[in-house]
């Protein structure tokens, strides 16, 4: 019915997936369905029943009324929630209207008693579903509102954690980078020949001890050039 899936699609919107069960999308192939749903009903807050035009008249492939069977699992599934004592609502759906007690078993006769809601068509569906929302919502002594928020501030803060993983991996990587820069950089100097620069100040000195003439300008020049040189190479380009 696809008054029943829109509503399930809102119910999921409203309070979460894992905070709604429905029969036929959320069972597991192979599991027997009457343990899966006294697992599913004892931790079960609201039951809705999805009432259309037909939900009285609906047969089973042998010809009978669905209802009728003992055996049918919506009944099943129905009697269950009424014998556990959890609130079952009634909603209506494509105008129906609630049956009466003498249209249904008698192991269903208190679904009449309870009160139920209705969901109308559009344009009145979304209307009617944020209602339903907030009355569900207070079975739970919560509102649907706060529930949706509930969820943007754990999806933000999903997101906030990954965003913070993202950034600590840059980080441990920037601090690999700089750390193996300057094992290179230390490496270099290491390395690093200090004869030119003891050759460099010798002449400077020479030049200096003796008498400066214009002979000894080469020595300076070449002395100057050597520091230059060895400033350049092993210290700026390091």
């Amino acid at each position: 019915m696809e008054s029943t899936g829109r509503i399930y699609d809102r119910l999921v919107e409203c309070f979460g997936g894992e905070s709604v069960f429905r029969d036929i999308d959320s069972i597991p192939l192979g599991i027997p369905f009457p343990e899966l749903l006294h697992q599913t009903l004892a931790r079960t807050s609201a039951v809705l029943v999805i009432i259309g035009p037909s939900w009285l008249t609906i047969e089973n492939p042998s010809g009978k009324p669905r209802l009728d069977d003992p055996d049918d699992y919506v009944r099943v599934e129905v009697e269950m929630a009424l014998h556990h004592g959890i609130p079952v609502i009634p909603v209506t759906v494509a105008h129906a209207k609630l049956p009466e007690m003498t249209d249904l078993p008698e192991s269903l006769g208190a679904l009449a008693l309870r009160n139920g809601y209705f969901v109308r068509p559009d344009p009145d569906f979304h209307r009617d579903m944020d209602q339903l929302c907030e009355k569900i919502g207070q079975l739970f002594h919560l509102s649907a509102t706060g529930v949706r928020k509930s969820q943007q501030l754990e999806l933000e803060l999903r997101d906030l954690k990954a965003k913070h993983s993202e950034l600590r991996t840059e980080l441990v990587e920037r601090i690999r980078t700089l750390s193996e820069g300057e094992r290179k950089r230390q490496a270099v100097h290491r390395k690093t020949p200090y004869w030119p620069l003891f050759v460099a100040f010798g002449l400077i000195s020479v030049c200096y001890s003796i008498d400066f003439r214009p002979r000894t300008l080469p020595l300076v020049i070449i002395a100057v050039l050597l520091a230059v040189v060895y400033t350049y190479y092993y210290v700026v380009e390091t």
